[in-house]
Formats: C-alpha cells, structure tokens, sequence
C-alpha cells in the first residue's frame, strides 16, 4: 500500500511588537497634599507620572511606588519599571514632620501608702504608657513615712528614634504619701 503525498508550501506570519525603551520618569502638577507625619504614605493625587521612551511620545503611567516618607523629608522618591528597566523622579514640595507621641495621658498607680517598715513603690500605669517610649523614674521608692515627688522620665523604646518621632513632655511628677 503506497500512499502518495503531495509537496506543499505555508507561509507564517510572525507580528513583533517593538516597544520604546523607558529613558526616563518625570512627573506635572503638585501634590494636593503637601503636609505629613511620619508614617504617612505618600498621596500622588495632583501629580502625573510621565513615562518618556526613545522614539515615542511621553505617556501618562500607573503603577508608580514612592519611598517611605521619614521626619524632616521635603522630597519622596517616585519609582517605575516597565519591560525590566527601572526609572526614578524626586517631587519636591513636601514636609514631612516628626509623629509626637504624648506622654501626658501616663498614669501613676496608687499614691497613698500604709506605713509597714516595706519599702513601698510607685509607678505608671502600664497600659497608659505609649509603646514607642521607656519610663525611668527617680524617687518612686521609699520606706519612711512623708510625702515625695516621684517622676518619670521618658526616653525612645528601641526602634523609635528622634528622627522620626518627637515626646511630648520629657517627664511627669506626682506626689506620693506613706502615711503612719
């Protein structure tokens, strides 16, 4: 059994899309928000991102990032990347302020003492004192009946710094009494 075939010709197209590569970012407008504290993220509304390609015309992009915004900033980093090639712009006219964090609402535990011979200690209150601060005190302890004046100084807990955060108020006192 001999089966015969007969010779044939195709054509195949092949549509290659070429792109521009990205040259550079570049953005219009100001940002309608121009005032932040630390932690913050960036708001673009009032801004255009602007892709700029060899050998086309500038176009408007989403997908921007833009860095972390720290105390004192008066700039954020726009980031893009398209087809693998990543580009960066600087928009200026910001301010990004310090977080304050408010050590007035602390707390102390009980001010009034039994006279016992114990020394007896005062301290804040624990859930009133903010995360990002630590507590060392001066005077909180005694044995002896009287009054005293105990206060609580605050300083950064660790991974707060005074680059980014500012305490309201350094210290609080309270007077605190053993009677007998």
């Amino acid at each position: 059994n001999t089966e015969s075939y007969s010779p044939f010709t195709s054509t195949v197209v092949v549509k290659a899309t070429r792109y521009a590569p990205l040259l550079s970012l570049t953005y219009e407008g100001t940002p309608n928000l121009a005032y932040y504290v630390y932690g913050d993220t960036f708001d673009p509304s009032g801004l255009t991102l602007i892709a700029n390609r060899l050998d086309s015309k500038p176009a408007p992009v989403t997908g921007v990032m833009f860095s972390t915004l720290k105390g004192g900033d008066t700039s954020v980093t726009a980031t893009y990347t398209e087809n693998g090639v990543t580009k960066s712009v600087v928009v200026e006219g910001i301010v990004v302020e310090r977080r304050a964090i408010d050590v007035s609402l602390a707390q102390w535990q009980n001010t009034t003492f039994e006279y016992t011979g114990n020394q007896k200690t005062i301290t804040l209150i624990p859930d009133t004192i903010p995360k990002e601060v630590k507590v060392t005190y001066r005077d909180n302890k005694a044995t002896d009946a009287g009054v005293y004046t105990a206060v609580a100084e605050f300083s950064f807990a660790s991974g707060y710094t005074p680059a980014n955060y500012v305490i309201t108020g350094d210290s609080i006192s309270t007077q605190w009494v053993i009677t007998k």
